[in-house]
This record gives C-alpha cells, structure tokens and sequence, in this order.
C-alpha cells in the first residue's frame, strides 16, 4: 500500500542519459563491433551503472538496434531514390544512399552496422530485412538489380569511410556520386 502523494511505479529516466548512452555505444559499436564491444565498456564510457542499460534497452541487441535507427531512414531514402523513371534511378539513389554515410548524424550509425554485420547474425539480419523488404516491393525483375546496386554503393561508402582509401577518401562527393552511380545505373538498366 502506498501513502497519499507517493509515486509508484519505474522512476522516469532522464532522456540527457539515455541519449548519453546511445552516443557512446555507438561509437563503440562502430569502433569494435557488436561481439568486441560490452555493455560494461559502454556504462562504464558513460559514467553510468551497467543495471542501467537494460532499464533503458532491455539487452544488448536492443541497445544495438537502438543505435541503428535513422532519422528518415536508409529504407526510406532508397524507396525515395527508386521512385520516378529509372533511366535516373542510378544518380538518385548513389546520391541519397552515399549522402547518408557523409552525414555525422548517420555516419556512425551506419559504419557501426556494418562492422556488426560482418560479426553478428542478428546485425546481419535487421540490414537483410530491410533490403528485402525494399526489394520485395519493387518486385522480382528490379530485386535483383537493386541488389547489385546496392553492392556497389555499399563498396564506396565503406572504401570511403571505414577502410579509408586516399583516393576514394579525397574524391570530391559529387565526383564520388557521379563514378559510382554509372555502375549502379548499369545494375539497374539491366
């Protein structure tokens, strides 16, 4: 039983700290990966209690996951690219994909995507699930070209921001759009 004006129920967290929170995991995640990087390392960077993580993001993977959303998301962007005609699909959508890993907001969230990807089942299946829905919409002639499209596309932007190739690297955006986007026009011509 509760005495008259006590509050009952989970104290409200204070959004600065989750925030906090997200900002250190995601760099950490984009640093070591989802199997190199600990929700110990993470509490600890922040300054916070480790039991204080799964109050906000329940477990590691959800934290991950947390770390992950976009505001107007990759989904979103390439559905967006791949509207209109298709004889400029390739421009648009090298200019919007490759837009959001030259973006800070998005930048780390997606490098630390990708190194997860390569190490973590579950990071690997929330990219495929959104490609394939992507891909399920478009239908079975144009899946198959997005799908090399996008192998292009990801190839650059991890040249360009996680193995960090001079040349790729120091290439103007809009030269870097306009390389890229005849092999994804190509792809997506076929």
């Amino acid at each position: 039983m509760t005495r008259t004006g006590e509050r009952t129920g989970r104290r409200p967290g204070n959004p600065d700290t989750r925030a906090h929170i997200l900002e250190v995991a995601r760099s950490q995640f984009a640093a070591k990966g989802f199997r190199g990087t600990t929700t110990r390392a993470i509490a600890e960077e922040a300054g916070v209690n480790v039991a204080l993580l799964p109050h906000y993001f329940g477990n590691k993977k959800k934290l991950f996951a947390a770390t992950l959303e976009l505001p107007g998301t990759v989904e979103a962007k390439i559905r967006e690219a791949l509207k209109g005609d298709w004889s400029g699909a390739g421009e648009r959508l090298a200019r919007a994909y490759l837009a959001l890993w030259e973006d800070e907001a998005t930048r780390t969230r997606l490098i630390a995507g990708a190194r997860a990807a390569m190490s973590s089942e579950h990071a690997m299946e929330s990219i495929r699930t959104m490609l394939v829905g992507v891909l399920a919409d478009e239908g079975e002639g144009r899946a198959e070209a997005i799908a090399l499209a996008m192998t292009q596309l990801l190839g650059a932007a991890l040249l360009r921001h996680v193995s960090k190739i001079p040349a790729i690297v120091d290439m103007p955006f809009d030269r870097l759009v306009e390389r890229v986007s005849l092999a994804v026009q190509l792809h997506l011509s076929e």
